[in-house]
């Protein structure tokens, strides 16, 4: 149940996490970088990142149980940006995920993305079981998916655009996404509108 900030701090470690946020911690992170082979591990825990950077060798942030993650103005690096196993709820606004992998591989989480862009990897965005997605502009691109949707999540999209395939389980509900009602999407770019 503690809170810990840090503003303008740099982590450096070569092996496991840089921070842990577990047992309902509030970790707050200001202006700060870091460098790990993970950035920052939760079980049961809320992370607050405003401004910095995470460069990290396997994943960028890693969530479990009950979590919570928010993200304003961050630069991610990592093979894997964001995975969360939630319940939980991911915030993100004006986020760079550069990946390898997958940007954001989600599981029983609400995620909120404004202004986000994830590229590089082979897929941008994961949904599986249940959740909320909702994504207002920015740009989602993935060489084998940029959106791989499953269980039966639900997805509004608000000016976003979409660069790479897409594939939806059928209880899957859309909104904003012209050409949806299809499992596979063409690989064609777009830009979804209200």
């Amino acid at each position: 149940n503690d809170s810990i900030r840090f503003e303008k701090a740099t982590f450096d470690v070569k092996d496991g996490p840089a921070l842990v946020a577990d047992d309902n911690c509030d970790l707050i992170l200001v202006d700060s970088t870091i460098r790990a082979p993970i950035g920052v591990r939760t079980n049961n825990g809320d992370v607050v990142m405003r401004g910095g950077s995470v460069n990290a060798d396997k994943v960028g942030f890693d969530l479990t149980g009950a979590s919570n993650l928010t993200l304003d103005g961050v630069s991610v690096n990592a093979p894997d940006g964001v995975r969360a196993a939630g319940p939980g709820t991911l915030d993100f606004r004006k986020v760079k995920l550069v990946v390898t992998g997958t940007g954001v591989a989600l599981s029983n989480v609400d995620i909120t993305m404004t202004d986000t862009e994830v590229s590089g990897g082979t897929t941008a965005l994961r949904t599986t079981l249940t959740g909320s997605t909702t994504l207002h502009r920015g740009s989602l691109g993935g060489s084998r998916w940029a959106l791989d949707l499953g269980g039966t999540s639900d997805l509004t999209v608000d000016g976003t655009r979409i660069d790479g395939p897409t594939r939806r389980d059928p209880l899957v509900t859309i909104r904003g996404l012209p050409g949806m009602a299809s499992s596979i999407m063409p690989v064609a770019p777009q830009t979804a509108t209200p």
